[in-house]
């Protein structure tokens, strides 16, 4: 840039990790395989996530679940509970994840990213399209998940 020249320069600087990952870091339980294949509207799939062993393990799979009750049916909040809910109202799949305290390290937070892009990457193999990734609901507890916010995600996912 000359001393004169008002105009920014875009430096490339190369970082540890240039490619995005190509296979996801968590494996996947073969029942939640099946679950996905079967995937039907209002089905809830609740998981939980194993750090030590880099495990995404089953926990339940509900059906005919509505909207109005899915906070019901939901495992407690631990950011180790991730779920799948298969929305009557949009026909999206929507990703729903406890969020870690904001006093969370880095590392803790991008892991809980990874695991997230784990399980929508292990999803969409499954064939299960339309996963609200963009918006995925985060609370701090299950009554943080309500008929409006459901439909408040479907509709940002729509515009998107």
């Amino acid at each position: 840039m000359s001393p004169t020249s008002l105009e920014r320069e875009t430096i490339n600087i190369p970082s540890t990790r240039d490619q995005p990952a190509t296979v996801p870091c968590y494996d996947f339980e073969d029942c939640i395989r099946s679950a996905l294949q079967n995937w039907q509207e209002g089905d809830l799939l609740q998981l939980v996530v194993d750090h030590e062993e880099e495990l995404i393990q089953f926990v339940s799979l509900n059906r005919d679940i509505a909207p109005d009750l899915v906070n019901k049916h939901l495992e407690s909040a631990n950011a180790k509970n991730v779920a799948l809910y298969r929305s009557p109202i949009s026909h999206d799949t929507i990703l729903i994840w406890y969020r870690c305290s904001a006093t969370s390290s880095v590392k803790r937070i991008r892991t809980q990213n990874r695991v997230r892009r784990d399980l929508v990457w292990y999803a969409s193999g499954e064939g299960v399209r339309d996963i609200v990734t963009l918006v995925q609901l985060s609370m701090h507890s299950n009554e943080h998940v309500t008929v409006s916010k459901l439909k408040d995600i479907c509709c940002i996912a729509d515009e998107t």
